[in-house]
């Protein structure tokens, strides 16, 4: 507070990126995780006089020097500590590009013929391709190999999912339920599209694109926001666009496809349905000692369902103890009285074991765990929505 909440727009960059710095040569003996989020090129573009006349696209040009200047001091950081060779690093943005956003900075005169929507039609708050087509640059020498183009379908809710499979470990149940496994992808070593990507404009307006089809659901918007003159693709009625042959959306292709219209509109209504109205997503199991995997369903309403390990007992009596002892630390309730018996038995006859968790209302939700799980013989990995 008081003149510590004080800052000079010019001086902000200089400020995050010797944070980032800090960060690093404070942390560079032990894994760490760095989120950069800088200012530029946000409005207000208001980059360090060291930057003036140094672009012909004026202050926006500016600031985007001035952001190219950040990442390297970063990168040269990395470099000086020694940790450019274990170190992935992402370069990307939140949403596509705007120019005139309301400031006075003479971005969309300067622009010139500069295009930095590339073919893509639409821009920030669009529901059309610039709204979300970002780029996504990754760096890290020895891993990912240098100067590759990669056109795969991603997401960067799969950041989540992908750090959990670099460090080896799995995305806690109930969390991250979006989030794919795609690190294989981003890291150059395969080309496979995501199944699907759902995007959000700024109306709330939900786009999905899957393969070579992207389709954009009805809505009530204007056509264009005057205002930052850009095509929203606001329609009242569904469009459904050939990327691969129309990249520029330019010619909606809902009437003469209708099967393909069909699936991504279902796909996309099932999409927003609540988490508990979502089809039983799918686990993999993997047994530790055997080397060998199956995939499994698991029927939850909590995100609070954790791995339950269990010791093997040689005993009935033994086992319904350890249990009762493991479900009550667990899920913070007692026995389940009536259910038990056939719980307990399904545990020593080696099946998966149900359990029924109380959701009030004197009903319950039935919980699917493998009993290698309940044993300490398996791992769960994160899950996945069929």
């Amino acid at each position: 507070g008081g003149g510590r909440a004080l800052w000079r727009d010019e001086d902000i960059a200089d400020s995050i990126s010797a944070a980032a710095i800090r960060f690093i040569e404070k942390n560079k003996e032990q894994p760490f995780f760095m989120y950069l989020g800088t200012n530029d090129v946000h409005v207000p573009r208001m980059p360090n006089e060291r930057f003036r006349g140094k672009s012909p696209l004026g202050l926006r040009g500016e600031a985007i020097l001035q952001f190219d200047e950040t990442v390297g001091k970063v990168m040269e950081a990395l470099e000086a500590n020694g940790l450019t060779g274990n170190t992935l690093v992402i370069l990307t943005s939140d949403n596509g590009p705007v120019l005139d956003d309301g400031y006075q900075d003479e971005a969309a005169t300067l622009n010139g013929d500069h295009t930095p929507w590339g073919n893509w039609r639409g821009g920030k708050y669009s529901a059309f391709e610039a709204g979300t087509r970002v780029p996504f640059i990754v760096s890290w020498p020895g891993t990912v190999r240098s100067g590759d183009t990669s056109n795969a379908l991603i997401s960067q809710i799969d950041l989540l999912a992908d750090a959990a499979a670099l460090i080896n470990t799995t995305v806690p149940l109930g969390a991250g339920i979006d989030s794919r496994n795609s690190l294989d992808t981003w890291l150059g070593r395969n080309t496979d599209d995501r199944d699907f990507a759902a995007t959000m404009a700024a109306n709330r307006t939900l786009s999905l694109q899957s393969g070579q089809w992207k389709y954009i659901e009805p809505s009530n918007g204007a056509a264009k926001i005057t205002t930052v003159n850009i095509e929203t693709g606001y329609l009242a009625t569904p469009q459904l666009y050939d990327l691969a042959a129309d990249p520029g959306e330019t010619t909606s292709v809902y009437s003469s496809r209708p099967a393909e219209a069909e699936r991504m509109a279902s796909k996309l209504a099932e999409l927003r349905l609540p988490v508990s109205q979502m089809p039983t997503p799918r686990f993999t199991i993997v047994n530790t000692q055997e080397g060998t995997s199956q995939t499994v369903c698991l029927k939850r309403s909590s995100p609070q369902l954790k791995p339950i390990k269990i010791p093997h007992s040689s005993t009935s009596m033994k086992a319904k103890l350890d249990l009762h002892k493991a479900l009550k630390r667990h899920f913070g309730f007692d026995s389940f009285k009536n259910n038990q018996e056939a719980v307990i038995s399904s545990l020593l006859d080696g099946k998966d074991v149900f359990v029924l968790m109380p959701t009030g209302g004197g009903k319950s939700m039935c919980y699917q765990l493998p009993s290698l799980l309940m044993e300490g013989k398996a791992t769960l990995s994160s899950p996945l929505i069929a």
